[in-house]
């Protein structure tokens, strides 16, 4: 069986009230460099794939999302945290073993959330065949074999 799964976790921002959308950061851990995928339409662009600035903080601005989602490669243990140096509230979302995670919130529109979606598969790419089993990010598995994955959300 060929299959993808995700989340897509929405939380609101900002996280407490008297502040705004552009108070809170995105903050990565670990603090490196992440692959990434940015969306031409509704498909991924592989040729176009950049080294994301994700080992520093990420102030939330909404022109942020104004190519749609910020699509990044991960591997092995991930945390992704919405926070504010003007109050003590936070959330995080971490994973271990999900290749793929997109950051989103509505543009132009405005809307009180952002979306920390993690995810074991991408859109199809600007090239895809349309053929499933060629499918980047694809996962395949075998008759009585089991797929078992998670998330995590701390909300202080």
């Amino acid at each position: 069986m060929f299959f993808s799964i995700g989340g897509h976790p929405a939380f609101n921002v900002p996280l407490e009230e008297g502040l705004k959308f552009d108070d809170f950061y995105l903050a990565f851990s670990p603090r490196k460099s992440r692959l990434r995928l940015p969306l031409k339409g509704p498909y991924i662009d592989m040729e176009q794939k950049t080294l994301g600035q994700t080992n520093t903080n990420l102030a939330l601005m909404r022109q942020l999302f104004k190519q749609d989602a910020l699509v990044f490669e991960t591997k092995g243990l991930n945390a992704f945290a919405i926070r504010s140096e003007k109050s003590n509230r936070s959330v995080t979302l971490s994973y271990k073993n999900m290749p793929y995670v997109g950051i989103w919130s509505p543009y132009p529109k405005e809307a009180p959330f952002v979306c920390i979606e993690p995810w074991c598969g991408i859109a199809d790419t600007i090239d895809s065949t349309g053929n499933l089993m060629e499918k980047v990010g694809i996962i395949q598995l075998g008759a009585h074999e089991i797929f078992k994955t998670k998330y995590s959300i701390t909300v202080k």
